[in-house]
This record gives C-alpha cells, sequence and structure tokens, in this order.
C-alpha cells in the first residue's frame, strides 16, 4: 500500500495557542482558529490564496467549525474568556 505524499502549506505566521478547527466546504477547506487572542477564519480565493478575516477581535478560544448542506452557511462556535460565543457567516 502506498501512501500519497504529505501536503503541508502555511496559512498564517502567528497562532494563538488552541486547536484549529477545519471543515470542508464545496471542495475547499475553511480553517478557523484563534491568533493573537482574536477569532479568525481562513479561506481560499479563486486563485488559491489564503485569505484571512477576523471574526471577533475579543478573543478566539476552542473554535468548533460547520456548514450548513444548504444554503452553506458557516457556524462557529468559540470561547472568549469563560463565555461560550457563536458566529454566522454567508458565503
Amino acid at each position: 500500500m502506498s501512501l500519497p505524499e504529505p501536503h503541508n502549506e502555511m496559512v498564517a505566521t502567528t497562532v494563538y495557542a488552541v486547536n484549529p478547527s477545519v471543515a470542508k466546504y464545496r471542495g475547499n477547506y475553511r480553517i478557523a482558529y484563534g491568533d493573537e487572542n482574536r477569532l479568525k477564519f481562513a479561506s481560499r480565493d479563486r486563485t488559491g490564496i489564503w485569505m484571512v478575516e477576523v471574526i471577533d477581535p475579543e478573543g478566539g478560544g476552542l473554535p468548533w467549525l460547520v456548514y450548513d448542506e444548504i444554503p452553506g452557511n458557516a457556524h462557529i462556535a468559540y470561547t472568549v474568556g469563560k463565555t461560550l460565543k457563536y458566529a454566522k457567516g454567508t458565503e
């Protein structure tokens, strides 16, 4: 049995010490993660370059990212301090 070569890419250079959450939508991977104590969301643009946006500037611990089947909304549950928060985005 042969396994494919591992594939590694740099998405961000500074990441807060929490596990990122990855979800696949329409064949592309999206990543929710904490960076400099902010919740960020990374996705590729049409040219394949990773684009990163700040979802919550107040924090972003323990992110969990999922997508609806239809219409494709992103849902992220995460923590800020001891508070559980929720963010929703559309494509």
